[in-house]
């Protein structure tokens, strides 16, 4: 053996074990096969889930919006027994009236109907709970603030309320100014109205005598335009709710 034979390596194959045919590279075996139809049918639950989930936060926002719906159009518990307001404003852009209620003057928001014409201060309008008789109303849509009223219908609401007060005339005077009588030995409840203070008051108590016959009557001995001077007293109250004493509730509602 030469020497370059003796340096070279003599390479001697392994053994290799018989390895199964590699089926599973052209023909799947049951279980890949089970796999593969397990997976779809994940696949599809997956996306009946899926499906099921984006319907339910849906129904879950129509649940919402119905709720929210049926509180705008619930009846604030202060108008429950109100079925006729007299309108301060009506905007027509946005269907809305502003108006306040006939029996306790309370301020309140109303959805008008689409189809009518613009309603005009002092009008008269049904916002009782029967829907077929309500022409110009659809629903309540809640109480009105004084601060969140338009300059419009800030500077209507006294008129409006004086409106509604001479409406009840008679039964303001025999109720209030005919029998008005001291507060405290230092007040009258003449004082209550603006502008009236304890020596005009000490007036208007011996210009009534045993009483006014008319509003007229007591406006020319007085001087004054008494039911103005009421319905200035009352949207102070309804400005002011801490107000007191409160006329608005020793006089409303007015009774037959």
């Amino acid at each position: 053996m030469s020497k370059d034979d003796r340096h070279k390596r003599i390479f001697v194959p392994k053994k290799k074990e018989k390895s199964a045919p590699k089926r599973e590279r052209f023909m799947p075996s049951r279980p890949a096969e089970g796999r593969a139809v397990g997976t779809r049918q994940a696949q599809t639950r997956t996306t009946s889930q899926k499906n099921k989930a984006r319907s339910q936060p849906q129904s879950g926002r129509h649940r919402h919006q119905e709720k929210k719906i049926q509180r705008q159009r619930a009846r604030p518990k202060p108008l429950e027994n109100e079925t006729w307001a007299y309108v301060i404003e009506h905007d027509l852009e946005e269907n809305v009236i502003t108006a306040i209620s006939e029996r306790l003057l309370i301020p309140c928001r109303l959805r008008s109907k689409s189809n009518i014409s613009q309603c005009m201060p002092n009008q008269r309008i049904n916002i009782g709970k029967q829907d077929e008789k309500r022409a110009e109303v659809v629903h309540i849509m809640g109480l009105a603030k004084i601060d969140l009223m338009s300059n419009f219908a800030i500077q209507e609401l006294t008129s409006v309320v004086q409106f509604v007060i001479e409406q009840n005339a008679q039964y303001y005077l025999e109720s209030y100014f005919n029998v008005a009588s001291s507060m405290s030995l230092k007040k009258h409840a003449f004082e209550l109205l603006p502008s009236i203070g304890n020596k005009k008051a000490m007036q208007m108590v011996d210009a009534r005598g045993r009483g006014f016959a008319t509003i007229e009557d007591m406006n020319e001995q007085c001087k004054i335009d008494g039911l103005n001077l009421l319905a200035l007293r009352f949207v102070e109250e309804i400005s002011d709710q801490q107000l007191t004493p409160r006329l608005m509730a020793a006089l409303l509602p007015v009774s037959a």
